[in-house]
């Protein structure tokens, strides 16, 4: 699992393959994303040629970072019908939040 933050917007993606073919390289060479895994380590994304090709984990976790990324963005979801509640947002793991956002996405 890739997950991208881009100035507070998230994507779940489910493998490393969906991510590379729907990442564009220029976004990633103008650090425009921020990559982690499940965990919340920090993954850098491997760009040749101007295409992602694979993604490296840095070893640098940042997982409470991840969880308030997702429980912000949930947040901000401007559709009622696909928002869940405040409570369910505070009180999801991290599992459950990856698994929101990616069925939203």
């Amino acid at each position: 699992m890739v997950i991208l933050s881009e100035h507070g917007d998230m994507m779940v993606f489910t493998s490393v393959e969906d991510a590379i073919d729907n990442i564009e390289a220029i976004d990633v060479l103008y650090d425009e994303y921020i990559f982690y895994n499940e965990d919340g380590d920090i993954l850098h994304a491997i760009v040749e040629d101007y295409q992602v090709l694979s993604f490296e984990n840095t070893g640098v976790n940042k997982r409470e970072e991840l969880d308030d990324a997702l429980r912000g963005w949930l947040r901000r979801l401007r559709r009622n019908d696909i928002r869940p509640s405040i409570d369910w947002i505070e009180g999801a793991s991290i599992t459950e939040l990856l698994n929101k956002v990616k069925d939203i996405c």
